[in-house]
């Protein structure tokens, strides 16, 4: 029988909210293998704060800040909201609160607009830039995590870990952002966790294989294909993996303080350098904008240099944050 151990560490680096650990208790249990709960040390304490945390009043339309300002938008799975910052300047513009099902995954697309998915909720919604209300709602046929909008044709990705039932999970994509998604699965990537496009509409997904004992797993579907295609990466992605991101060249996956920045030849993925962000953090994801990395880990915000590795050069603290995007 199979053992996977979950400690405090992994529930603050993770945000695995009572709901989510029950589901993937379920599954756990309902394959044969044992959950047990320990605990150990948080993490490394951060450098000084950039900004307070966001406690702002609900988020109006229009901003209070210059319109062609761009916005940092941060989950809090911790207390259901979503934070909005400017972005760079840091500073708290408002809070995006409702009865969310913990907001977890975020994306933008190429107008600016904010997608950010509601793992409990079992939907994806959709913001214009710096508005306080969705302008759609996607129903979701699954517990939603990762996002990503195709630069190439609109289209939205959404790595579900698991399905209404408690079973495997998916990737659903919506053509153009609206409508029916498309469902894709792959026998090695049963519980997909976050996902991210290239220019050229090639789709990147990494998760969880869990038939012989929580394996990481890293899976391609290819633009204008049918069919996710396993990538043999040169490491291994932590369980559950971290993100995966576009920085504009290379496709990037993080394992703990590390962010390798890869190549695809073919089913191989090789190493072309990486990022160590240094001073005890452990993002669940980060984003990447230009030649900065925002990240997440414990309760802070961190914004770090990138490609150059080394500690944050700010922070924001915060309840629980879980995601970033930022949109232009």
């Amino acid at each position: 029988m199979a053992l996977r151990l979950i400690n405090e560490q992994t529930l603050r680096n993770f945000s695995e909210t009572p709901m989510k650990l029950l589901r993937l208790t379920g599954v756990a249990l309902a394959l044969g293998t044992s959950v047990v709960l320990l605990s150990a040390c948080g993490n490394a304490g951060a450098p000084a704060s950039f900004a307070p945390a966001a406690q702002a009043q609900p988020l109006k339309h229009p901003l209070s800040v210059p319109r062609k300002s761009a916005l940092l938008y941060v989950t809090d799975e911790g207390n259901y909201n979503v934070y909005v910052y400017t972005y760079p300047a840091g500073s708290a513009v408002g809070t995006l609160t409702s009865a969310y099902g913990s907001p977890t995954g975020e994306c933008v697309d190429k107008h600016g607009n904010v997608y950010i998915t509601e793992y409990n909720g079992d939907e994806v919604l959709a913001y214009h830039h710096g508005a306080s209300s969705p302008f759609k709602i996607l129903s979701d046929p699954g517990y939603p995590i990762g996002c990503a909008v195709d630069p190439s044709t609109g289209n939205l990705a959404v790595a579900n870990e698991m399905d209404p039932s408690g079973g495997y999970g998916d990737v659903a994509i919506w053509a153009k952002a609206k409508g029916n998604p498309t469902m894709y699965t792959d026998s090695q990537l049963e519980l997909p966790y976050w996902c991210a496009y290239d220019r050229s509409g090639n789709l990147f997904v990494d998760g969880e294989y869990i038939q012989s004992g929580f394996q990481s797993s890293f899976a391609e579907l290819p633009k204008g294909s049918s069919t996710l295609a396993n990538i043999t990466l040169p490491f291994a992605l932590g369980t559950p993996p971290g993100g995966v991101v576009w920085d504009g060249k290379y496709v990037t996956v993080n394992v703990g303080d590390l962010i390798y920045r890869l190549t695809i030849t073919g089913s191989t993925a090789s190493v072309v350098g990486s990022t160590t962000l240094s001073g005890g953090w452990n993002p669940p994801t980060y984003t990447i904008v230009g030649k900065k990395l925002i990240a997440t880990s414990g309760g802070n915000i961190g914004f770090f240099h990138y490609p150059k590795s080394g500690g944050p050069i700010a922070t924001i603290s915060q309840n629980w944050p879980w995601s970033t995007a930022v949109s232009k």
